[in-house]
């Protein structure tokens, strides 16, 4: 059963003996160019700041961003005025964070019963330092403000093996912000840098080695000139031979309907090679019917739904990655029966924060298809690497290269001449 894809794979048959060759795009001849290619990931960057301790957080620690609720009726009015922006710039240098924000080190402070962690997030950001900390080439495209806030958050990405060459600093521009206290989160997001990125601002060419990979409701969602942004680097991309890969990532604050979503979904679909997408948000968006039954079975039953339903509007899509938390993940290709991945690396217990591990998953996926590995095999570099990025806040807890290669051996039964192909 193809489940919708009607076009055949463009790759040869991938194999476990490390003759495999990666996910390209038909533009690709024979032979393929060296491995790896880029990683260009377009979407947002944000600073987050976690705030820990017991109470109402007080004004002077943010309480008034945080008592905001959404992006479209949240604190926008600070935006147009910069105000957010210039309170994390302000209390970064009173807090003598300079030499750490030099370092793009983590910085943070204590006060009134509280302490305040800075760090840096953003789904196009985690995608692109998952596969940099695996050793990928990956370029960030976004763009950030000209504020202390945005100096701190590029020497972080800088430091962390991000590629800044196309993610310019705008003057008069403010980050966006990711709130996290005791497990509650806030987004501010509106008229941030990145979102007023605008076609042809962004000028870059995709080889036939290159991945190009960006998002549905956390980037076309944040602005008409981003979702424009986005089916113009799809094209650009696609037209270049690069391999295209998007996320659905849908967000309801950041947009008006589930409309509004399919229709910015259906503008880079004819562009697609692969595609992400979380079981719970595509049955929403999609209007899908889900059994309230929490099972193996439902998830693999609302996975083929899923699949016949949007396999059929990316008519050259070759990899469908489905995700359902703790059911794994399941993968749809053309002339192959739909495999499903699991492993359990962290028990709930351990678990400190999920929020990112998706971005993880994808980032260490597109990792091992650069790489050359087969589609299952690379969604197992990016369950290892999601899963322990659960371990603590954010991308700061990315595993490394090695780590990831001790537990793709010791979970996956990895033999040694893979593992020195990752």
């Amino acid at each position: 059963m193809s489940y919708g894809l009607t076009q055949p794979l463009r790759t040869r048959t991938f194999e476990d003996s490390m003759t495999a060759q990666p996910v390209v795009s038909p533009a690709r001849a024979s032979p393929s160019p060296p491995l790896p290619g880029r990683l260009f990931s377009l979407g947002e960057n944000m600073i987050e700041i976690l705030v820990e301790g017991a109470g109402e957080v007080p004004e002077s620690l943010f309480g008034r961003y945080l008592a905001r609720t959404d992006d479209r009726s949240g604190p926008k009015s600070a935006w147009q005025s910069g105000t957010l922006s210039a309170d994390v710039s302000a209390w970064l240098r009173g807090h003598a964070a300079e030499q750490s924000v030099q370092r793009g080190a983590e910085v943070s402070f204590s006060e009134a019963g509280f302490t305040v962690f800075f760090r840096v997030a953003g789904d196009a950001y985690d995608v692109t330092a998952a596969a940099a900390a695996l050793g990928t080439p990956a370029y960030l495209l976004s763009a950030t403000g000209d504020c202390a806030a945005s100096a701190f958050m590029r020497r972080w990405m800088l430091r962390e093996g991000v590629h800044l060459d196309y993610c310019p600093h705008l003057p008069g521009k403010q980050v966006a912000a990711h709130f996290l206290v005791r497990g509650r989160k806030r987004y501010s997001r509106w008229g941030s840098a990145s979102s007023t990125l605008s076609p042809g601002q962004l000028e870059l060419d995709y080889g036939l080695a290159d991945f190009f990979h960006t998002f549905g409701g956390t980037t076309q969602m944040l602005s008409p000139s981003m979702r424009a942004t986005v089916r113009e680097h799809a094209a650009r991309a696609r037209e270049g031979g690069a391999t295209v890969s998007y996320n659905l990532n849908d967000r309801p604050d950041l947009r008006e309907s589930t409309n509004e979503l399919l229709g910015a979904f259906d503008e880079v679909a004819p562009f697609l090679d692969l595609l992400f997408v979380g079981a719970e948000e595509t049955v929403t968006v999609f209007g899908l019917d889900r059994s309230p039954s929490d099972s193996a079975d439902t998830s693999a039953d609302t996975a083929r739904i899923i699949a016949r339903t949007l396999l059929p509007r990316c008519p050259l899509l070759q990899c469908l990655f489905v995700t359902d938390g703790k059911h794994g993940v399941h993968l749809f290709q053309q002339g192959q029966r739909p495999r499903h991945l699991s492993a359990t690396l962290v028990s709930q217990a351990e678990i400190v924060e999920p929020i990112g591990a998706g971005d993880a998953f994808v980032g260490g996926t597109l990792h091992g298809l650069l790489h050359g590995f087969p589609p299952h095999r690379a969604a197992e570099i990016g369950m290892v690497t999601a899963q322990l990025n659960t371990l603590g806040h954010g991308a700061v807890v990315l595993p490394d290269r090695s780590t990831v290669l001790r537990h793709l051996a010791g979970h996956f039964a990895w033999p040694p001449q893979m593992l020195r192909r990752v």
